[in-house]
């Protein structure tokens, strides 16, 4: 597995470095909207995931530590992210139109094989820009995918191929939700259930999401 080969690297004192650089992908009523690269320096890199961050008005944002070791994580296997912040908060509805921006961006640039990743409140902006985007998304990965949150509902209509990752303790999107979410997607899917909270809490876990997000886009993206 990727996790494998990644791990055998680490041992033998070989770490890469991962370059980041800030980026304007677009604007949101005359306000620029910020993002994130990793990885984008390497002239392999074909493919990009686009990674929305959770809840804004509680603090999410591109910085959030789990997008960010998810995307140092893609960078060692040669995929480039692009995290992305959202223009003032505003229910929903406007994020969605940020996130398709940049899912544009990236296809501006030229990637060949672009994805999204959303955790908590992102991975309900990501399951609904994906519903909107255009053709070229290849997958999507849902990390703590919550129901409904303000004006915001998940949508999984789309036939697209999806993984799923959940914690078997959250209080905030509970299990039992999730359950429903996942049956009633369309298209190719899988899920991943871990022993932990909504925050992926716990020794090892956050290694555990990072690895199982990567073997997913190492499959599909490479």
């Amino acid at each position: 597995m990727i996790a494998d080969r990644l791990h055998k690297r680490h041992e033998s004192g070989v770490i890469l470095s991962t370059s980041t650089s800030d980026v304007v992908y677009g604007e949101r009523d005359g306000r620029p909207l910020l993002a994130t690269i990793y990885g984008e320096h390497r002239g392999e890199h074909e493919s990009c995931v686009v990674m929305c961050p959770p809840y804004p008005p509680m603090g999410g944002s591109r910085r959030d530590e789990r997008l960010v070791m998810i995307a140092r994580g893609l960078n060692e296997i040669g995929i480039s992210a692009l995290c992305a912040d959202y223009g003032p908060y505003s229910g929903g509805q406007s994020e969605i139109r940020d996130i398709v921006e940049a899912i544009d961006y990236a296809d501006r640039r030229r990637f060949g094989r672009i994805a999204l990743l959303g955790y908590s409140f992102g991975a309900l902006v990501a399951c609904n820009a994906a519903d909107i985007s255009n053709d070229e998304l290849k997958c999507v990965v849902l990390v703590s995918l919550l129901h409904s949150i303000d004006s915001l509902s998940a949508v999984l209509d789309r036939d697209i191929n999806r993984l799923f990752v959940h914690g078997s303790h959250d209080s905030i999107a509970p299990y039992r939700d999730f359950e429903r979410l996942y049956e009633s997607a369309a298209g190719a899917k899988q899920h991943l259930t871990l022993e932990t909270d909504h925050f992926y809490s716990g020794r090892g876990i956050m290694q555990q999401l990072v690895d199982a997000v990567c073997d997913f886009f190492s499959g599909t993206l490479l």
